[in-house]
């Protein structure tokens, strides 16, 4: 008797197990996230500085990232961290977090163009008013430096599986292209004029990021991907002193981007016919 009683429990479950189908990674209803590490490329861009007896701006800054990863002093490096959902088949929404840097390098031949009152630079003596001086950074002397470019941004992607994919393979490749957009904060470096200030803190504006990444799945549930992108980031409002309201930089430019990341797959909906066999 208690036999039959456990098959009669068990015998649907059975069933059920054996109907079920292992959900796609590009299928409604998956969870996924990842992290990974990222590279960086700017275009030459017009950086405008506004503050107590200055207002200037130079012309022909070509930025630069943190290309070495240097574990002594990880405030510096640059990563990308990703959680997202597939709203529908092939279609997923994700909340990003791109941790950047920006720096202006040192020997950067720019144009000066603007207005210094006498005394605010006591270092260097720039005063008076100036229309396309060449000028070479020498960054002990003025320097221009986020530390922390935050980038927070929500994507929409498409997902497609070209190879593998099927329940029965622990193998797949998909192609994601992704179209995003979101806010930028700011923690930054400013030396000028004999004053250093260091991590001033400010959301300073906005960007727009597309790309292409291709994904490595593995045993359905872990996956490696490289990404490449673009994007467009404006800043209307990097704040360069702490103690001064409107000591302010503005600047917008052109990025590329370069990232390798490790993640992971959650199949939160049901994987059967019948729709109601969960699958974790």
């Amino acid at each position: 008797m208690r036999l039959l009683v456990l098959i009669l429990v068990f015998f649907p479950l059975l069933l059920s197990a054996q109907s079920r189908k292992s959900k796609a990674a590009y299928a409604k209803g998956t969870l996924f996230g990842s992290v990974g590490y990222d590279r960086n490329w700017y275009s030459q861009s017009k950086i405008n500085f506004s503050g107590p007896g200055y207002e200037f701006s130079l012309n022909g800054v070509t930025g630069k990232d943190e290309k070495s990863i240097d574990f002594s002093n990880l405030g510096l490096l640059q990563y990308k961290a990703q959680f997202g959902y597939m709203i529908a088949n092939h279609w997923g929404l994700s909340l990003n977090y791109n941790r950047m840097n920006y720096r202006i390098p040192n020997g950067n031949l720019v144009l000066l163009s603007g207005s210094i009152s006498p005394g605010v630079d006591t270092v260097t003596d720039l005063n008076g008013t100036y229309l396309n001086q060449s000028l070479t950074i020498d960054t002990s002397t003025f320097n221009y430096q986020s530390t922390a470019l935050n980038f927070y941004h929500i994507d929409l992607s498409r997902v497609d599986t070209w190879v593998g994919g099927r329940s029965k393979d622990n193998f797949a490749v998909s192609s994601i292209l992704f179209l995003g957009a979101g806010a930028i904060s700011t923690k930054n470096n400013f030396t000028f004029g004999g004053n250093k200030n260091t991590e001033t803190i400010s959301m300073s504006g906005f960007g727009i990021t597309a790309g292409l990444g291709l994904r490595f799945e593995f045993f359905k549930y872990l996956f490696l991907q490289p990404t490449f992108g673009s994007g467009y980031i404006q800043q209307l409002n990097v704040k360069t002193r702490s103690n001064e309201a409107n000591s302010l930089a503005k600047q917008k430019y052109v990025y590329t981007n370069a990232n390798i990341s490790i993640g992971f797959l959650l199949y939160i909906r049901a994987t059967n016919s019948c729709d109601s066999c969960p699958h974790w």
